[in-house]
């Protein structure tokens, strides 16, 4: 035998050879066994080769051969002089550089010693590369509700295999579409039909949410072959997810300058939209036009309609008109209506207001609030101006109270009421007349580029540089009680010089101190007549500078 026998391909090879010391065994060889069986050499990378393992007592001329079931040599391989001990080799299922075809096969061995007689043993081992096979399988209805109506309440899994051994593993599970597990419906071995139930409960308790699930077949033999399918499933229990075109989100309103106006959005829901309704009252409800067209994501209506405002018509006035909408899928359900928005569903009605905004803006009133309305570099003017509604896009015009006027360092705050507060800084390089009454203008304008104004008179005064040594020895005085105003400049050696001015910046009385340095104002005009009660501006100059000061005139 040692001489006899050829090597032949390498269809057989071996990966471990482990010499030990001869045994006291009578047989030549023992245990010879084959690990995995059946296995599946269809290149998966699972059980794509077996390994057989024999015991060897002493050395040996091996030769090792794979026989069909009716016992006919497909290849034979020789391994001289193998030593005694533990030995193992791969058959990669494989005869003459093809794979055989599924079946059971018998593996011998031949061992031939050294001064003693031959010996024999084989092993059966099965190839098998077909996995269980999936002959039905079905999961109805496609759309279920599990809200406990008696209608569609939960889906029914119905599964039957060909081709499943006694130890082939059956798993059924429910996955969302990202692949995460939900929830499982069955582990079992060796068999080959299931009819099951799903009421939508996820492991761990708890109905699952609404959303697309695939029911999940894996079916997996003794081989490592593993039959995969899924069924695409909907749980479905609320009704379409609605929402409008607004031309204010923020607001949640619909604005038009006119008595129509069109409310328009879109409806999704994967049941399919059955019909749509629309109320101005919340009880009362009318259908609504929509459609699917072909441009817009599957299962997605597009839905509008055209509402008018026949008060406006009437009146020529603005008004608010709050809409309800709601929308009715086709899942089945106990009444056979499908689901309906209300105000407590999860997708709920969508309730939005219409602006029939006829009108411009409307002006009332607008007032300085401070007592004089006079103001010097530095001072903050403050001015309320009232329109008819809040929303409006206020401005205010200063242009002709500052010279270094910049619209930016305008502030606007809303208030209640259509009431806008309206503050500006006058600048310190103010450079108009010492005295002067300018208006400010107040706009408000709305989203249809329509405004109206108002105009308020406020008095600036230049506050100049100097007033060093300058003495006003009241602040106010009563000239009908024979009360006056002394002002006096230790800064006066080239003259001194003061114009009065009322609030109005009209210049009421010129005093020259005629080379002194003191000037004294009785209360009365260039007439010789007492003034008015009120503040009054002295318009103080000497040689080179100018200050201004306020006197109250009191009687």
């Amino acid at each position: 035998m040692r001489t006899s026998r050829r090597i032949g391909a390498a269809m057989l090879f071996v990966l471990v050879i482990t010499g030990l010391a001869p045994t006291a065994a009578a047989d030549l060889i023992t245990d010879l066994g084959v690990i995995p069986t059946p296995f599946s050499p269809n290149g998966d990378g699972v059980f794509d080769s077996t390994a057989v393992h024999y015991v060897l007592s002493a050395e040996a001329d091996v030769a090792v051969s794979i026989r069909d079931s009716a016992g006919v040599e497909l290849d034979q391989h020789f391994f001289p002089a193998q030593g005694s001990g533990e030995h193992s080799l791969w058959w990669d299922g494989k005869a003459d550089g093809s794979v055989v075809p599924d079946g059971e096969y018998v593996i011998v061995v031949e061992a031939d010693p050294l001064g003693g007689p031959p010996e024999e043993d084989e092993v059966a081992c099965v190839v098998d590369t077909q996995p269980p096979e999936v002959v039905d399988f079905e999961a109805v209805p496609s759309r279920f509700s599990p809200d406990a109506d008696g209608v569609a309440d939960s889906l029914f899994v119905f599964l039957l295999l060909d081709h499943v051994e006694p130890s082939d593993q059956i798993v059924l599970s429910v996955v969302d579409t990202s692949g995460a597990d939900i929830a499982s419906l069955l582990s079992d071995t060796g068999i080959d039909s299931v009819a099951i139930y799903w009421d939508g409960t996820a492991d761990g308790g708890g109905t699952a949410s609404d959303g697309l699930y695939i029911v999940a077949l894996e079916a997996r033999d003794a081989a490592g072959n593993l039959t995969e399918d899924g069924l695409l499933v909907d749980l479905d229990t609320l009704p379409p997810l609605l929402a409008a075109y607004l031309t204010d989100a923020e607001a949640g309103e619909i604005r038009v300058a006119d008595t129509l106006a069109l409310a328009a959005g879109r409806a999704y829901d994967r049941a399919g939209i059955v019909s749509m309704e629309i109320s101005d009252d919340g009880e009362s409800w009318e259908d609504l036009a929509f459609s699917m067209p072909e441009s817009l994501p599957a299962f997605t209506a597009r839905w509008a309609s055209t509402v008018t405002c026949t008060t406006c018509a009437q009146t020529g006035l603005d008004e608010t008109r709050t809409f309800s909408v709601r929308g009715r899928d086709g899942s089945p359900t106990a009444g056979g209506q499908g689901y309906v928005n209300t105000e407590t569903t999860a997708n709920p009605i969508i309730t939005f207001d219409v602006v029939f905004d006829v009108a411009g803006p409307d002006h009332v009133s607008t007032v300085v609030t401070d007592d004089d309305a006079i103001y010097l570099p530095g001072e903050t003017i403050t001015i309320e101006s009232t329109f008819d509604a809040t929303g409006y896009d206020v401005t205010a015009d200063f242009g002709m109270v500052d010279s270094e006027f910049e619209e930016s360092a305008v502030d606007v705050t809303p208030l209640a009421g259509g009431v806008y507060r309206v503050e500006y800084t006058i600048s310190l390089d103010n450079t108009f007349v010492p005295v002067s009454v300018a208006p400010v203008t107040v706009t408000a304008t709305d989203g249809f580029d329509r405004s109206d104004s108002g105009v308020v008179p406020v008095s600036v005064v230049e506050g100049g540089a100097g007033g060093e040594g300058l003495v006003v020895d009241a602040n106010s005085f009563d000239p009908t009680s024979g009360e006056d105003v002394t002002i006096s400049s230790d800064a006066a050696s080239e003259g001194l010089l003061v114009d009065v001015f009322n609030m109005a910046g009209v210049l009421v009385r010129m005093l020259d101190a005629e080379g002194g340095s003191s000037v004294t104002w009785d209360g009365t005009n260039q007439n010789g007549e007492f003034v008015a009660s009120g503040v009054y501006f002295l318009w103080i100059r000497t040689g080179d500078s100018d200050t201004v000061r306020k006197v109250a005139v009191v009687k």
